[in-house]
């Protein structure tokens, strides 16, 4: 966002604030029960895992196994498709890991395609075998993003829980669970 300031480009910096803000309100101020409108501001470490493991086996069947829950959120941006790079945020326990924030340059898509940036993304961050995987993966886009990240995942043979934020209108898209 600042970058984007700084080169005069403030509807783009606009935009990756409201994306922000955005995903702060769901994950730091959201009760993940759909039916309970609670708030999560305030709630211990403990409720925020319950309200975690709640979410992820009503929506993928699965609880939570580690001990800190760790979220990786991904967008892409560029200029025209000029420029792109990609932003990977960590999340432990619903609290910013700055540490664990990456940048990706874009090195092998050359046309406007968030589609296939976000699959070299992906892609190259599940090639860090030294890096724990995370038990969820947020990206900025829709169904098409979750089928793209889908494949990439069935490519290096693993499966872990998907939500794309999408807009025009505003919606969270849960990917399907793995067919067994």
């Amino acid at each position: 966002m600042n970058e984007k300031s700084l080169g005069h480009t403030y509807e783009e910096a606009i935009n990756i604030r409201d994306r922000i803000t955005f995903l702060r309100k769901l994950i730091a101020e959201r009760s993940f029960h759909e039916d309970v409108g609670m708030h999560t501001i305030g709630f211990s470490v403990e409720k925020l895992r319950d309200e975690l493991a709640f979410f992820m086996k009503k929506h993928f069947g699965q609880s939570q196994t580690r001990d800190i829950f760790v979220t990786e959120c991904y967008d892409v941006s560029h200029l025209f498709g000029d420029h792109a790079t990609a932003s990977m945020v960590v999340f432990h326990d619903g609290q910013p890991y700055k540490k664990e924030y990456r940048r990706f340059r874009i090195k092998t898509v050359f046309h406007i395609s968030d589609i296939d940036m976000m699959k070299e993304i992906i892609d190259r961050r599940l090639k860090r075998t030294e890096w724990k995987l995370p038990n969820l993966i947020i990206v900025d886009g829709g169904r098409p993003q979750l089928i793209a990240l889908a494949q990439v995942l069935k490519k290096h043979n693993t499966y872990i829980p998907c939500i794309g934020f999408a807009k025009s209108p505003d919606r969270v898209i849960v990917s399907d669970p793995p067919q067994t």
